[in-house]
């Protein structure tokens, strides 16, 4: 039998691993694999929790080992929100290497943000491509706890907001349209690197949040929020998916350094499709036919043409929906649920000795 070890994953962000670990978790309780924390890694989380107070730790991989016909492999999960960045001790000493926002263009040693911005991949990533992989990003957590039902339930609960009856077309909820405004040019990994290499404030794209908002907020087929101009009420977790699920789509803007957020997975645990600007990054299947890219924005200052365009666009879609409840659900439980991420990951490593 197919054993899976995890030796580390990083405290502050344990939440960004439940969907996998739930996975794992259900996997072992079905007799499939042998699923646990190895010993390391037990005595680790207790230092990990201590030093997670007093430490800006930013490592963001799990990693962990799975056995197989004799032989040990060694993989990484990583939910950093950067795409173009790796860690690359990590990528050193894995077998294979699962990147929640993986790059579409990877392959091109280039990754580039509008004309703001454009990175060229170390030799180092570029020599290892075959190590790394496109993963996935799960709901925003499954919990509190580790424990295997605790997840299990919590997650039960959010299938459970699933409605095949739609009352309006399409759900726009954002926390906020502000941005940070540090001038940061030393880290990638801060996106007041970003802000400092803009021309203009307007170019970034969460301004584009609060335009969708107040352009779309008086139409009836669209429920809008957000929350820092008091247009709309915060929605509690607990109820935030079930209002979710009573959408045709829940519409997307890329984030910080067009990474790929949890809305994705907020959105198609409960059966709703997704409107989104066009994408930079790509999960491990393709979900074009339940992902509708409506345009360009990324950190390009837009006008009012190529505003009017976008929502030409999205206004084209809402019009002529096209997915099939049924179809979207099979997709999910196919290879977007915990259990089937779990199963991706535990084959693609395994393909090594195969």
């Amino acid at each position: 039998m197919i054993t899976v070890k995890i030796d580390y994953y990083p405290v502050k962000f344990r939440n960004y691993f439940q969907w996998l670990l739930l996975g794992l978790m259900e996997l072992s309780n079905k007799q499939i694999i042998t699923f646990e924390f190895s010993e390391v890694g037990v005595i680790g989380r207790g230092l990990q929790r201590l030093k997670a107070k007093f430490s800006a730790d930013k490592r963001y991989c799990i990693e962990g080992r799975i056995c197989h016909q004799g032989q040990e492999l060694r993989f990484a999960y990583d939910i950093s929100d950067t795409p173009f960045l790796f860690d690359q001790k990590v990528l050193d000493r894995v077998d294979y290497y699962f990147k929640a926002q993986y790059p579409k263009d990877i392959a091109s040693g280039h990754f580039t943000l509008s004309e703001v911005f454009d990175y060229q991949y170390p030799d180092q990533v570029m020599e290892n491509l075959e190590k790394i992989k496109p993963a996935l990003l799960g709901t925003r957590h499954l919990g509190k706890s580790l424990k295997y039902l605790d997840m299990l339930g919590y997650y039960r609960n959010l299938v459970s907001s699933t409605s095949d009856i739609k009352s309006k077309k399409c759900f726009i909820y954002f926390g906020s349209d502000n941005f940070p405004e540090s001038i940061d040019s030393s880290s990638y990994d801060d996106e007041g690197y970003f802000f400092s290499q803009l021309k203009a404030p307007s170019q970034h794209p969460n301004i584009m949040r609060g335009w969708f908002v107040n352009h779309f907020k008086d139409d009836c087929r669209f429920s809008c929020f957000l929350l820092n101009k008091h247009i709309g009420d915060e929605i509690a977790f607990d109820n935030f998916h079930q209002t979710v699920a009573l959408h045709y789509y829940n519409l997307n803007i890329s984030g910080y350094r067009m990474s790929l957020p949890n809305r994705f997975m907020d959105s198609f645990v409960v059966n709703t499709a997704v409107l989104t600007d066009n994408l930079s990054v790509q999960w491990y299947v393709d979900f074009s036919e339940y992902v509708f890219e409506f345009g360009e924005i990324g950190y390009s200052k837009q006008t009012d043409s190529s505003k009017q365009a976008l929502v030409n666009t999205i206004n084209q879609q809402l019009d002529s929906i096209e997915y099939d409840n049924k179809k979207l659900t099979r997709f999910y439980q196919d290879y977007l649920a915990p259990e089937a991420f779990a199963r991706y990951v535990i084959e693609a490593t395994i393909s090594k000795v195969l």
